[in-house]
């Protein structure tokens, strides 16, 4: 029950369990991606030209974030493979790393920052971003190939 403190106010209690913005119908699959078992974890987003990655619940303490924002003209690429945990290949600047559970946060690569909203690796997708200070997020979503279909619409509309 303490869980429910830490999820933003579209996620609601109800018949003992949470139902997500997805399950309320707020947000529809063509504009709203939703991830986490069977809480909310985050949502994927355009709102006009930007792409929104919005973190809830616990993951927001820990990657130590509740949102990022990116210009749809900096998203260079999508990809729905599995980026696994990648162990000692990225340092940890700010978040939580146990290997096999969660990976949020901040984290420094040979490529640069990059920012990971995962607990399931195979649930992911990997936006590629040029301009930012981020050179990649990774993030889970419950359907990766809609969600990564979606931004890829947006991306074609904006050409």
């Amino acid at each position: 029950m303490v869980r429910i403190l830490w999820f933003k106010e579209t996620t609601r209690w109800s018949a003992g369990k949470l139902i997500s913005p997805l399950q309320q119908g707020i947000c529809n699959g063509a504009a709203c991606a939703v991830s986490g078992d069977g809480g909310v974890s985050g949502t994927i987003r355009i709102d006009g030209d930007q792409l929104v990655f919005e973190i809830h619940g616990i993951d927001e303490i820990l990657s130590i974030k509740r949102s990022i924002s990116v210009p749809l003209e900096h998203v260079q690429s999508v990809s729905t493979g599995d980026p696994g945990w990648a162990f000692l290949r990225q340092v940890k600047v700010g978040g939580a790393n146990l290997p096999g559970v969660v990976k949020d946060g901040r984290f420094l690569s040979s490529d640069g920052y990059m920012f990971f909203e995962m607990h399931d690796p195979g649930r992911c997708i990997t936006v590629s971003l040029d301009h930012e200070s981020y050179k990649k997020i990774v993030f889970e979503v419950e359907d990766k190939e809609a969600t990564a279909k979606m931004i890829e619409d947006a991306l074609a509309r904006r050409k």
